[in-house]
């Protein structure tokens, strides 16, 4: 194995739990989440949570997995559709 087929394993990892990882950023940080809390107030849970998939798969060019995670880290998501490049 060379370092780019390593770092293709990494980066099809990586972009599979990429909204998860974003949302445990979210949880984590304490501005994040009271501004996430602040827009759950004006939006609905489900939309808010989709837009907020949809600009990660936008931000960085990804597509659907067709793989859907039903066990996420974080405790802002249900579940979550995966993502590869």
């Amino acid at each position: 194995m060379d370092v780019k087929q390593f770092m293709n394993q990494v980066f099809e990892k990586f972009n599979s739990q990429i909204t998860d990882e974003i949302f445990l950023c979210i949880e984590n940080d304490k501005s994040l989440l009271h501004d996430y809390l602040k827009l759950i107030e004006t939006n609905k849970l489900n939309v808010l949570n989709s837009n907020i998939a949809k600009s990660i798969k936008a931000k960085y060019g990804l597509e659907n997995k067709d793989l859907k995670n039903k066990t996420p880290k974080s405790k802002l998501i249900q579940s979550y559709e995966q993502f590869e490049l």
